[in-house]
């Protein structure tokens, strides 16, 4: 018994193991882009002017909205503000003369989508000349209250030209 002890490696199997990587959900760049819609449109004086206000929200619901539309009084008055397809009712102060100043909210939100319809706006129209739409957005959330992309907005113009035209209506005289 007095020698040297034997040492007899014992094999080992390393099993390696599964990583699972969950992405994380990239970051809306292309979302909060808020946009009058058409950009650009003629109508004759007299007649109603209409744009949509849409918004594009990457891949983020819409929840809540806050923005002021100002427009050009000389050929645009009375505006009044419904309800886009969207869902979302807006409220609506119209009170100061050349700025809508409207909101609104959803506890759950719409979308996501590249052309959610908030609302409409219905002008009067009246003279001649082009009005000019601002559009500045203050608020744009998701129903966690984080920002929709990076709210901005996008105006657009009315034409108002030319004159009503006024159909005559033919009048029958019966000799009595």
């Amino acid at each position: 018994v007095g020698g040297t002890p034997q040492v007899t490696p014992t094999p080992v199997v390393v099993t390696p193991t599964p990583v699972v990587v969950t992405p994380t959900p990239p970051v809306n760049t292309t979302g909060g882009a808020v946009s009058i819609s058409p950009a650009s449109q003629s109508v004759t004086s007299g007649q109603t002017a209409e744009v949509s206000v849409v918004v594009n929200s990457g891949n983020q619901n819409v929840a809540s909205y806050g923005m002021d539309i100002t427009y050009s009084t000389n050929v645009l008055s009375n505006p009044t503000v419904t309800a886009g397809s969207s869902g979302i009712d807006p409220i609506a102060n119209t009170n100061t003369n050349g700025v809508i100043t409207v909101a609104g909210f959803s506890a759950t939100g719409i979308g996501p989508g590249s052309a959610l319809q908030l609302m409409t706006i219905t002008f009067n129209t009246s003279g001649s000349g082009t009005a000019n739409l601002g559009l500045t957005v203050e608020t744009l959330t998701d129903a966690d209250y984080n920002n929709v992309g990076t709210p901005s907005g996008q105006g657009g113009t009315i034409t108002v030209g030319g004159t009503p035209q006024v159909t005559p209506t033919p009048v029958v005289v019966t000799p009595t």
